[in-house]
């Protein structure tokens, strides 16, 4: 069992640098100051209700940055995985492999139901890095909820 402290809203956001389809690193630091970030954690690259939420935030990209946030998907799995998904999005967002699930465990994502579930969820970092909105699930079909996320972008 992992003893880390689990970081919930009004929290500093687990700082990461993960991988792009293309090996590039993506610090979350980096977009402090600069805007917020919507982090959308997929239980599995190959889980469907979390592949339709990943391409609705993709559809979701220009409405996001009219709140001033910037959008990432993060799944457990390989950078090939993550290649795979991103290029069935018509309007890519950033898909990272957390290759090692160190970054969901920061962020409190947990496997559940006898350690074979990973719960997936949606987390907002403020330009501060601060946590100000998340959910975390082990239905996927739950873990993004729009009215939810946009409701707190606009308390922003």
């Amino acid at each position: 069992m992992d003893d880390r402290a689990v970081p919930s809203v009004g929290a500093i956001a687990p700082d990461f640098t993960l991988l792009d389809v293309d090996g590039s690193p993506v610090r979350l630091s980096e977009y402090r100051g600069d805007s917020c970030v919507v982090l959308y954690f997929m239980r599995a690259f190959g889980c469907l209700p979390c592949r339709a939420h990943a391409r609705r935030l993709s559809a979701q990209k220009i409405r996001l940055k009219s709140y001033g946030a910037a959008v990432a998907v993060i799944g457990p799995g390989t950078r090939e995985e993550a290649a795979k998904l991103a290029a069935k999005m018509k309007k890519p967002i950033p898909v990272l492999a957390d290759e090692t699930g160190e970054v969901a465990a920061a962020y409190g994502f947990r496997r559940v139901l006898f350690r074979t579930v990973l719960q997936s969820g949606t987390v907002v970092v403020d330009r501060d890095g601060v946590i100000r909105y998340m959910r975390r699930v082990t239905n996927p079909s739950a873990s993004l909820d729009e009215d939810g996320l946009f409701l707190a972008l606009r308390h922003l």
